[in-house]
């Protein structure tokens, strides 16, 4: 789960003074072609491995800063989830040079706005003002850095917070099917780990693990500073130096080294709960940021349904299909989300239906819509160029729209700096321009693959509530048409002995015999196999139940898939009993 968006975050409302500026942007003429230029941002590494990224805009008199930590919920293990949302939660809150909350006060004082959010690769913290204000929001994120009060009292009144939050969610469906198709598409990796965490987990965070996670985590060689707006860069690289220069260096913190292993089969689940439709997730593995595939993965998605460029913040939790796009109309609310992450992560369609909707017929249309685009892009041809360029502009266009002011310009270059893909997003628009059908193609087949499917269901509860034996059904055997008519006498040895003696014992042993197959009175099958090494039955029955006697050994799938054999190993004298039960 991804804490709120970014939007709903806010903590607060813009200010009147930064009303005011966007508001002057928009009557005023704007110079044809103007645009905040990411590639002409400024990077320095002080020696403690603080990451500062500077990009002068001397558009409007504002400064935007961001403060990205590489730490989110990929760094949590189980039992202690939930740590790096907790810890934005506190360093909020006071800091050694900022107490009684004016982490935030000061901020509204001078006329700025601040918010922050915690994801799987890291945690972030913004910050707009006025230009001649950067100075205040340098020392803040210097506090937040090294100096933030992490006091017992402040961890029980923020636990209470964030269990709260946590509650608010469960009665969203998506929230809460998004957990368990993550859970289903990473068996091993933690991405599949719930940002906000569980709640035993959480209830039991003691103060002492929250200043391990800080210490841990909350340093400068861990950290990427962005600063964009209204600055000179060879100043604020004085400032960031006196401020951050002289906290203690260490290494970052490690991405996870696990490898999700290939998945070789569907996976999928459903939940039911009260829910007025059925909701739905179908989620693939897709690749990183700073994957070969990514610019090309983001083109399939644009053809498939359309895609809101690369940034966190816009595509919060997917973006509604375009009217025109293969996947549309499936559902009303179809939508498609491909978030970057530093390490391979997913590709989710999403959406609900009416509560007598076929699920089937839902998933069969997606694939259907999947198999189509995949065979166009394959026979290649003229118009399926066009579509491929068309695609290609709506996604740099989207790019365009990624950055929209300076505290989006700051995100975009913390954010994919924070995924080691800085220079893939400067990049991002001639890399597009190498894709080709045919490698689009390719993209589809070795990531969209049915085999790769994890799909999720949420549906509405039955209109009664049902006992056990009214969910599972009759325990007696399924009828089927095939089978011939039961006969009402249990079978015995005797019958099945009908056959050639079994070979005498004592004496010089005989070589075994073949195999040999005899029918039951009912037309039933039996292979007999008399072997001279042991006095032993072995008895197997093959069935297509699911239900089995006790006493029996049972192997599903056995010998072919959609049957199941009971075994028996048996002394002679046993066999009737054996055959009875």
């Amino acid at each position: 789960m991804r804490l709120k968006s970014p939007r709903q975050r806010r903590a607060g409302a813009i200010s009147a003074q930064v009303l005011a500026f966007a508001l002057w942007c928009w009557i005023m003429p704007v110079p044809a072609f103007a645009w905040l230029d990411l590639s002409a941002a400024r990077i320095e590494h002080l020696d403690n491995g603080l990451t500062l990224i500077v990009l002068e805009d001397h558009s409007f008199p504002l400064v935007s800063v961001q403060a990205l930590y590489r730490v989110g919920a990929r760094n949590e293990t189980a039992g202690a989830t939930g740590l790096a949302h907790f810890l934005e939660h506190m360093a909020f809150r006071d800091s050694q040079n900022f107490p009684d909350s004016r982490l935030v006060s000061d901020i509204y004082a001078v006329g700025g706005e601040w918010h922050g959010y915690t994801w799987l690769d890291q945690t972030t913290y913004f910050a707009t003002a006025p230009r001649e204000h950067l100075d205040l929001l340098l020392r803040i994120e210097a506090d937040r850095m090294a100096r933030v009060t992490l006091s017992e009292a402040d961890v029980v009144v923020e636990r209470g917070a964030v269990i709260t939050e946590m509650h608010s969610y469960e009665n969203d469906p998506a929230s809460v099917l998004n957990d368990h198709v993550m859970y289903l598409t990473f068996l091993a990796h933690p991405y599949r780990n719930n940002t906000i965490g569980w709640e035993s987990d959480v209830a039991r965070m003691s103060h002492a693990d929250v200043l391990a996670f800080y210490q841990q985590h909350y340093h400068p060689g861990n950290a990427i500073l962005a600063v964009v707006g209204d600055v000179r860069a060879r100043e604020v690289i004085r400032q960031v130096r006196s401020y951050f220069g002289a906290l203690p260096a260490s290494s970052p913190t490690a991405a996870p080294h696990t490898i999700e292993p290939v998945q070789t089969g569907e996976r999928r689940l459903v939940l039911r709960g009260e829910v007025e439709r059925k909701h739905f997730k179908i989620a693939w593995r897709a690749p990183s940021a700073s994957n070969a595939d990514y610019p090309a993965f983001l083109l399939a998605q644009e053809l498939l349904a359309g895609g809101s460029g690369v940034s966190f913040l816009q595509n919060d939790w997917g973006t509604v299909a375009r009217r025109d796009a293969p996947l549309a109309g499936i559902t009303d609310d179809l939508s498609t989300w491909f978030p970057p992450a530093a390490q391979d992560y997913v590709f989710v369609i999403s959406g609900s239906a009416p509560r007598d909707a076929d699920e089937a017929g839902v998933e069969r249309a997606i694939a259907q819509a999947i198999l189509r685009l995949h065979q166009q892009l394959s026979a290649g041809g003229e118009l399926v160029q066009s579509r491929v360029e068309q695609a290609r502009q709506r996604v740099r266009r989207e790019l365009v729209f990624d950055v929209l002011t300076t505290e989006d310009a700051a995100h975009q270059l913390a954010f994919f700096a924070g995924l080691d893909a800085l220079e893939v997003l400067l990049q991002l628009p001639q890399s597009l321009e190498q894709v080709n059908a045919e490698e689009l193609a390719r993209v589809i087949a070795d990531y969209l693959r049915p085999e790769y499917r994890n799909i999720a269901w949420y549906v509405p509860l039955a209109e009664e509530s049902a006992g056990l034996q009214a969910q599972y059904g009759s325990t007696a055997a399924p009828a089927r048409a095939e089978q011939t008519q039961a006969r009402k006498t249990p079978v015995t040895a005797a019958e099945i002995s009908q056959s050639p003696p079994r070979p005498a014992t004592g004496g010089m042993k005989q070589a075994a015999a073949s195999p040999r197959l005899v029918r039951l009175g009912n037309g039933l099958p039996v292979m007999l196999h008399y072997s001279p090494l042991s006095p032993t039955v072995s008895l197997r029955v093959v069935t297509p139940l699911a239900q089995f006697p006790a006493g029996s050994s049972a192997h599903p799938h056995q010998p072919a898939w959609g049957l199941s054999s009971l075994d028996y190993d048996l002394l002679p004298d046993q066999l009737d009993t054996a055959i009875a039960q």
